[in-house]
């Protein structure tokens, strides 16, 4: 699940191509800011961060990994990260960095592998070269590949965000990344929805998808508001699959009106699925018709709204990071939704977890589901395997959660499995 987030939701602006390109296109002769800003290419070394942070995490927490790969991870790491990792491992006498030139080992090799690993869909655990990247990931019993590890990308993202302020002051470069970062992760979703519109039937999303199938970029930044409100035209319960998720809960909640009420759907995804299920859809990690306008701290809502003509703007999405700006009280009455959900008069009895992961990026989401366990509540978590380090992630013993083991193979199957486990608590 870590992975396959990883691959859509943050390492967008390494995959995509073009993106940038059409960015500088939209916003060229253009300054913001009080003309102290122009639109600039700059992205974010996504793997090179990812690679470096799985080695210190992996070296801080194995001395025998450290041992095995020490001339790579000297290489890979800085004298400060060698000294955190030694502390943590108890040596005393800690080594110092050691350039790629000094050692026998392919370093560039190494990361050209890391970054092909998660860029690649179809990447099989079985014919991973290097032996370090087999140390640092798993394998599926399908040889997929996988991981447990943070990101780390999150840290960085997080110490970018003050930029947003007033970038001639706080960093352009760095601001730079912060807003190719966000397009990159909306460019890469706006996709797949897009395509499934068209799949479904829909009309009048065939322009923004190229002969190569891939986004015609320039258009959908030259009609954003006219794409947007597109978007959320759509009759969204009358065109997802009837053998979605979606599509089966909302039935099963009919059949079952009388035994469970569904009170709200909590969404970290930002379209509008999960409606099939409830109205009231709780988006925590931002929506694709919000647009965020830093030099005017506003977001618009595309959806009701045109957007501001000759002010620099971003979409209004969150992704992997341990802290999310808070910019807008959009976002702050979704968490008031969240805990009014989760703890409030009429609250829910039991929540059930289905298809998100429960990992340290997401800590502001983790801790309502802590206080939601430890409230003597049901939490359900729908999985193929046993959540890994549950205790650790959300501060509970084993026993205060209830994992419901399904294969996803089948829709029909996961779905009444969990409402049989709802209708048995």
């Amino acid at each position: 699940m870590g992975y396959n987030y990883f691959k859509t939701s943050l390492f967008p602006t390494e995959a995509l191509e073009g993106f940038d390109k059409a960015l500088a296109s939209f916003f060229d002769g253009k300054k913001f800011f009080n003309d102290k800003y122009t639109y600039r290419k700059e992205k974010l070394n996504v793997s090179a961060f990812a690679l470096k942070n799985f080695i210190f995490q992996k070296s801080s927490g194995s001395i025998d990994f450290f041992q095995k790969y020490n001339n790579v991870i000297l290489s890979i790491l800085t004298t400060d990260e060698i000294n955190c990792v030694c502390g943590e491992l108890g040596i005393s006498d800690s080594p110092k960095h050691k350039s790629k030139d000094s050692i026998d080992e392919d370093i560039d090799g190494i990361k050209e592998e890391f970054k092909h690993i998660i860029t690649n869909k179809d990447y099989k655990y079985s014919t991973i070269k290097n032996l370090i990247l087999k140390d640092l990931f798993g394998q599926t019993d399908k040889d997929e590949v996988s991981f447990d590890l943070n990101i780390g990308i999150a840290g960085t993202l997080d110490s970018y965000f003050h930029t947003i302020i007033y970038p001639p002051k706080y960093s352009t470069i760095r601001f730079s990344k912060i807003l190719n970062y966000y397009w990159a992760c909306y460019f890469s979703i706006i996709l797949d929805v897009i395509k499934f519109l068209i799949t479904a039937g829909q009309k009048g999303f065939e322009e923004y998808i190229t002969k190569e199938k891939t986004l015609d970029y320039k258009r959908v930044l030259n009609n954003m508001d006219k794409l947007t409100k597109e978007l959320y035209k759509v009759d969204i319960c009358n065109i997802a699959p009837k053998n979605s998720y979606y599509q089966i809960i909302h039935q099963m909640l009919k059949e079952h009106q009388n035994e469970i009420q569904c009170i709200g759907v909590i969404t970290t995804n930002y379209y509008r699925f999960c409606e099939i299920v409830s109205s009231n859809t709780i988006y925590l990690n931002g929506q694709l018709k919000l647009f965020e306008y830093p030099e005017l701290l506003e977001v618009v809502d595309m959806s009701h709204k045109s957007g501001y003509k000759d002010k620099i703007l971003f979409p209004f999405i969150f992704g992997q990071s341990l802290v999310k700006p808070i910019v807008s009280s959009i976002q702050t009455e979704e968490f008031h939704r969240l805990n009014k959900l989760l703890n409030g008069n009429n609250s829910a009895d039991i929540l059930v977890i289905l298809g998100f992961n429960i990992n340290e990026d997401d800590n502001h989401i983790n801790t309502f589901l802590h206080n939601f366990v430890k409230s003597g509540k049901k939490l359900i978590i729908v999985t193929e395997k046993e959540p890994f380090n549950i205790e650790r992630k959300l501060r509970c013993s084993k026993s205060e959660v209830f994992v419901c083991k399904v294969n996803y193979k089948d829709n029909k199957k996961v779905i009444k499995k969990i409402f049989n486990m709802i209708m048995d608590n």
